[in-house]
């Protein structure tokens, strides 16, 4: 089967339209997805989210709450507690996190 010019033609804007179309859908649910993040925990026994009175003990608790974590930098200890405390800051928006590397503070309060 032969094609004419034309029709070739149409069929190519018909596929770049489909891939603008396409990309710009990608674009979207991308958009969308950093602006409005949701999060499941799919797990049998719901490991990864606090328990009713956790939320409960949170909720109550009327101030800010700031948490310090002494470990040396580049511990893999220090993902798995970032990981942890995620959990809470989820539940409670003024809840504040650091760490402190205890060998760089003992050095600087030493000079």
């Amino acid at each position: 089967m032969k094609i004419s010019q034309r029709l070739h033609h149409q069929i190519r804007l018909k596929n770049a339209l489909v891939t603008l179309v396409l990309l710009c859908l990608l674009g979207t649910l991308a958009w969308l997805s950093y602006r409005y993040p949701v999060q499941t925990d799919i797990t049998r026994n719901a490991s990864n989210t606090l328990s009713q009175a956790s939320q409960k003990v949170l909720e109550s608790l009327p101030d800010k709450v700031q948490i310090t974590a002494f470990i040396k930098k580049g511990h893999p200890l220090r993902l798995q507690i970032s990981q942890l405390i995620d959990r809470y800051q989820r539940h409670k928006a003024n809840l504040v996190f650091t760490f402190v590397d205890p060998i760089h503070s003992l050095k600087k309060t030493a000079s």
